[in-house]
């Protein structure tokens, strides 16, 4: 007996400690400012809400959290990232709860523990509960619009907002970003006039978006665009009700809209972002670097300075170097720049990208141009011209013509070319034809005054004007780069 009892008495000690520590590690974050979002009365669509009886706290239903419930007052919690670490990115939180209540702690201040510390804002939705998803929306909108309209006092990038819903939250931002265009109420200021469109989709064990038969709702599935769109990020535990998430899944891949599906073997409902030791806890990780390739990790002057090349390009005034406004930008910080430039005018323009480029240049090239790596860009579709005989291009002073000779590889089919190229029996494994190709560089110097350097030319390396592709050679394990010929003649004289 006295052994039994010692062993009770030991399993007890290590729950307490363990609970010790678990409660430490989720100290609640305060939000710098609680805004309401609508004049008093003037709140629209129906609920259940008994306003008379006043939001209270979920008492009869055990949880390791606090659920709110009787939401007759929607509300906007502000929890800014660290001014240090300040990315310029946000997320605008809706927690779950049936539409009955809000588990406002775990999916909502939680998440803000959880961004902030990585350079992310954090606006947490209190919608009213009870209600239908529909009122929920109408909550939603207001608050995206006021997020974006107050973006500078927020000190946040309108154009990098994700919403990011749990269980029925989830729902809720699956139907803002379907319904966007245009707001369910009347306009009542400036908020109501900025887009409420988010940037981008986090949907957490999704609820509520499938039909009874397992096919996503008919109302949902009829406004999913791929030129309206946002793309998704879905999670959800296969033992769950993980039929919503792959049900919007399949949709999204046939309407082509950009997505990423993590499902997990193991795990139940409502795991919000707390640490967890199964697999599933890993989806934190794993949407930060979905995100961090749209841009939400980049330095804050990414964007603005992305926009004024943007600018330049378009014929405004010249942009300052990046070298010059930001000598700690490093290589990746460009490329960074690159991709959101390279958004930008594919959007403009129209023009579909039509490949990737990566320039390898010797070690001596490399260490002179300030380089450590390969210089990368894009091709537009509309520059890319087959060479059949001569290829007449016309000169000018201004800016110089300035022509790049180079070796090009057709990629074989099916081959993931983001993976690191080792040996040379690899080399020849991934290619399946090599061509001469001449390349002629959009020109620089009219878009950034001053001296330019390897973070400058990344930073606007967003492919050539034009691609001339000579003779295509279809076997490259025999090609002998010696044996072409590329033959530059100015007024019938050969260069």
């Amino acid at each position: 007996m006295q052994k039994c009892f010692a062993l009770r008495l030991i399993a007890s000690v290590i729950m307490v400690l363990d609970l010790t520590v678990a409660s430490g590690s989720l100290v609640a974050a305060e939000p710098s400012a609680v805004i309401d979002l609508w004049p008093a009365g003037q709140e629209p669509g129906p609920t259940r809400v008994q306003a008379e009886l006043g939001e209270r706290k979920v008492t009869d239903r055990r949880r390791t959290f606090d659920q709110l419930t009787n939401i007759a007052v929607p509300q906007l919690a502000v929890f800014p990232a660290p001014q240090s670490s300040r990315t310029g990115a946000a997320v605008l939180v809706l927690p779950g709860g049936g539409m009955q209540r809000l588990a406002y702690e775990h999916e909502g201040v939680e998440i803000a523990n959880w961004l902030n510390p990585k350079g992310i804002s954090v606006f947490v939705l209190k919608y009213r509960v009870p209600g239908p998803a529909s009122t929920a929306l109408l909550d939603a909108q207001r608050a995206m619009g006021i997020i974006r309209n107050s973006a500078d006092d927020f000190a946040i990038d309108p154009d990098r907002i994700c919403v990011m819903g749990f269980s029925a939250g989830g729902e809720v931002a699956l139907l803002l970003a379907t319904n966007h265009e245009q707001r369910g109420y009347a306009e009542l200021d400036a908020a109501d006039r900025a887009s409420c469109r988010p940037n981008s989709v986090c949907l957490v064990y999704p609820g509520g978006i499938v039909s009874r038969a397992g096919e996503l709702r008919s109302e949902i599935k009829d406004k999913l665009d791929a030129a309206n769109t946002p793309p998704m990020f879905l999670v959800h535990a296969f033992s769950d009700a993980s039929l919503n998430s792959l049900a919007l899944a399949i949709e999204l891949k046939l309407r082509k809209i950009p997505a990423e599906l993590h499902v997990y073997e193991l795990g139940g409902h409502g795991f919000g972002a707390r640490d967890s030791a199964l697999p599933l806890g890993g989806w934190k990780s794993s949407f930060l670097e979905w995100v961090r390739w749209q841009g939400f990790m980049d330095p804050p002057y990414v964007s603005p300075f992305a926009d004024n090349l943007h600018a330049a390009w378009l014929g405004a005034d010249q942009s300052e170097t990046l070298s010059r406004s930001q000598p700690s930008a490093t290589l990746e910080d460009a490329y960074a720049i690159q991709r959101v430039l390279v958004r930008k005018l594919a959007a403009s323009a129209n023009d579909p990208i039509a490949g990737f480029k990566a320039g390898y240049a010797t070690r001596e090239s490399q260490a002179k141009a300030g380089l450590t790596g390969p210089m990368t860009g894009i091709l537009l579709r509309s520059g890319i011209l087959q060479a059949e005989g001569p290829i007449k291009i016309a000169s000018s002073s201004e800016p110089p013509l300035m022509i790049e000779t180079e070796l090009g590889f057709r990629v074989s089919e099916g081959l993931d070319i983001s993976t690191r190229i080792a040996n040379e029996k690899q080399i020849k494994g991934a290619f399946e034809a090599v061509a001469a190709v001449i390349e002629l560089p959009r020109a620089l110097p009219p878009l950034m005054h001053g001296e330019l350097k390897a973070v400058d030319t990344a930073a606007a390396n967003i492919g050539a004007h034009r691609v001339l592709i000579g003779q295509v050679h279809a076997s490259p394990d025999d090609f002998q780069p010696e044996s072409l010929k590329i033959r530059f003649s100015k007024d019938g004289e050969l260069l």
